[in-house]
């Protein structure tokens, strides 16, 4: 019985182990051995908030056919000069210890208006790529090499993705940055014109949102679409407030007479806009926003407050106001505060 036990154990093993050879073998296929004669398409992307409220990106899309590879790269950083463009070079074999390749190719870039052939060497693999950038200098002819090819440093770490989803990503968001004119039925204030200022793409659901601006007010969408090829077809829906339709339950709900609110600023992750507040009492070391819930369509005060003290319990004695009525101690100070 042990015996039998024993070579049970054993096959289950080997089982396990050839499942898994081959499992991680299918996996490197692309990245090793793409099939003769037939172009392997693989695409990675980079997006990531900063802490000022701007989003770094960076995509990449590489076809690689035998040790020749064609593609394109663009790098998006939120606060510094974007540069994008096509490439072409050639595809080195798979490092056996990273399981990944490099690709040294001639990049056709663009940056703030100048347009140069530069070298990029590109490390991507199944999971992940990223794009090496160091010192360029001219070689003479107007094509720019790294000075040192040894000390160079990583980009963005991208993340690979389906090619269709980043398609939509890229191809939906041009579309509307360059038609918002045309999608937005409001009309923009004191002669401004309607500018992009975010677009957020589902390629799943065929869904998004975009958020644009006149340098007045803001506004927002949300939106389904259909795309074929290059054609699109945007179809926005009504579930999300304006900042004028969210500014007057923001008024209603969190200011009296004599405070204000600030121009609204749309978060697209809670789905709430907001208001800075400027209120006649306001609590020490807090900076208080009237956040109206686009669901709910309710408003309510966020004091944003930072080392805040323990609460104080003020006396129960009153004071008559010039107008005659009565006020008791509140705020953080005590303080009788009669209606002006």
């Amino acid at each position: 019985m042990k015996k039998i036990l024993t070579y049970i154990a054993i096959s289950i093993v080997i089982i396990v182990v050839i499942f898994v050879f081959l499992s991680m073998n299918k996996k490197s296929d692309i990245v090793k051995n793409p099939p003769a004669g037939e172009a392997i398409d693989m695409c990675y992307q980079y997006s990531k908030d900063t802490s000022t409220g701007f989003t770094d990106r960076a995509w990449l899309k590489i076809s690689i056919l035998g040790d020749k590879v064609t593609g394109e790269y663009q790098n998006l950083p939120a606060e510094k000069d974007t540069k994008v463009g096509k490439f072409a070079g050639t595809v080195g074999p798979m490092d056996p210890k990273t399981s990944g390749r490099i690709a040294d190719v001639w990049w056709d870039s663009s940056a703030e208006g100048m347009n140069v052939k530069e070298q990029l060497s590109i490390e991507f693999g199944e999971g992940s790529a990223v794009a090496l950038f160091g010192e360029m200098i001219d070689r003479g002819d107007g094509v720019y090499v790294y000075k040192d090819a040894t000390k160079l440093t990583s980009g963005f770490q991208m993340s690979q993705t389906d090619c269709e989803a980043l398609d939509d990503k890229i191809i939906v968001e041009k579309y509307i940055r360059d038609n918002v004119k045309t999608i937005v039925p409001e009309k923009p204030v004191l002669g401004g014109s309607w500018y992009i200022t975010s677009v957020n793409i589902n390629p799943s659901a065929k869904t998004g949102t975009m958020t644009y601006e006149d340098g007045h007010i803001q506004g927002n969408k949300s939106f389904s679409y259909v795309r074929n090829n290059n054609e699109i077809q945007i179809n926005l829906m009504d579930n999300l407030l304006s900042e004028a339709e969210a500014r007057i339950i923001a008024e209603k709900s969190c200011i009296k007479g004599g405070e204000a609110l600030s121009v609204g600023t749309y978060n697209d992750n809670s789905k709430t806009w907001w208001f800075d507040a400027n209120l006649n009492a306001t609590r020490e070391g807090c900076n208080p926003a009237c956040v109206v819930n686009e669901e709910t369509k309710t408003a309510e005060i966020n004091w944003r407050c930072t080392g805040l003290k323990e609460p104080v319990a003020c006396t129960m004695d009153a004071k008559q106001c010039p107008d005659g009525s009565y006020v008791g101690r509140s705020g953080p100070n005590c303080e009788f505060v009669c209606p002006q």
